[in-house]
């Protein structure tokens, strides 16, 4: 899965930005990556999911507890899980070592598109709940 890296540089929403964070999932299903990026001139960091074959969704972190079942709503949100796999996951930061890990994922669905993910290893448990983003919104001619 060739996606967003380290350093790469973008425009999202008008507005320069620099990725500052990677995590790479790798499931028998498919391949995520969550991308952590900020602005070049400042502001909140913005995260994104970009999933092999399905693009980009506009992501925040949720409860994992929230995703423990068939079928769950969270956010308003009513989703319904599609599968569950093991999952190979490799953890990079500007600044910091590259990290390798391996343990569960969890992909949910809902109909209006949004999706989410739980993740959860020796180290680590989390999830992300994901809107698709507009692609007029981002552009990666300079990645």
């Amino acid at each position: 899965m060739a996606g967003l890296r380290l350093g790469d540089r973008l425009i999202l929403d008008g507005a320069d930005h620099v990725v500052t964070a990677v995590v790479i999932g790798r499931a028998d299903r498919l391949n995520f990556r969550q991308v952590t990026m900020r602005p070049e001139l400042g502001g909140d960091e913005v995260r994104l999911l970009e999933v092999e074959d399905l693009g980009f969704f506009e992501v925040e972190a949720t409860d994992p507890a929230a995703l423990d079942g068939e079928t769950v709503e969270v956010a308003g949100l009513s989703l319904e899980r599609r599968w569950r796999a093991e999952v190979r996951t490799e953890s990079a930061a500007t600044g910091a070592r590259t990290r390798f890990g391996r343990g569960r994922c969890a992909w949910y669905e809902a109909d209006d598109g949004a999706v989410a993910v739980r993740v959860t290893g020796y180290d680590e448990d989390y999830a992300l709940l994901g809107s698709p983003l507009e692609p007029t919104r981002i552009d990666l001619r300079y990645t």
